[in-house]
């Protein structure tokens, strides 16, 4: 794939353009792109950005690969932007970086720690995000399964119902 190509500035996008659009009832607003992301000048790229006070964040498909967006490779796709878009809505949801345990609030530097990590919250930052939005954690863990199964995320569904 060819990463010499025009990229936005997310920081940009997330504290000056999504800030203006933001519907009164929401909680957090999420854009997708299809462009590379860049966050600042001295680093070449992010898959996502949030800002934790405007409840802004932007996620990019541009750094997967190929084959990955592909209509045969679909489920790859949806996996890899449902976790990079969760891991910037949680970040809105004033949730840190985790730093204990494998989970999907750790930081991720290429794609492949992405793909390594799973589209789940470790016990601590399900706790963090429960108290703060108080939803119920059986309901929100069966309606999870069943969207991961319905889209062949059969792994991180596995992983979900051992939990």
């Amino acid at each position: 794939m060819e990463f010499n190509t025009e990229q936005l500035h997310a920081g940009y996008i997330i504290n000056t353009i999504l800030p203006e659009i933001v519907p009164d009832d929401s909680i957090v607003i999420m854009a997708l792109t299809a462009k590379d992301l860049y966050p600042e000048p001295s680093w070449s790229y992010v898959f996502g950005l949030a800002s934790y006070t405007k409840r802004t964040g932007v996620s990019s498909i541009y750094r997967f690969s190929e084959d990955t967006l592909s209509a045969s490779n679909y489920s790859q796709c949806l996996n890899r932007i449902i976790k990079t878009s969760t891991h910037e809505i949680t970040h809105m949801l004033s949730v840190n970086h985790c730093i204990n345990a494998v989970c999907l609030m750790n930081g991720v530097n290429h794609i492949y720690e992405s793909d390594a990590k799973p589209n789940a919250l470790c016990s601590v930052c399900l706790a963090k995000l429960s108290w703060n939005l108080k939803f119920d954690d059986a309901k929100r863990l069966k309606l999870l399964i069943a969207f991961l199964k319905k889209h062949k995320l059969d792994s991180d569904a596995v992983i979900l119902q051992i939990s």
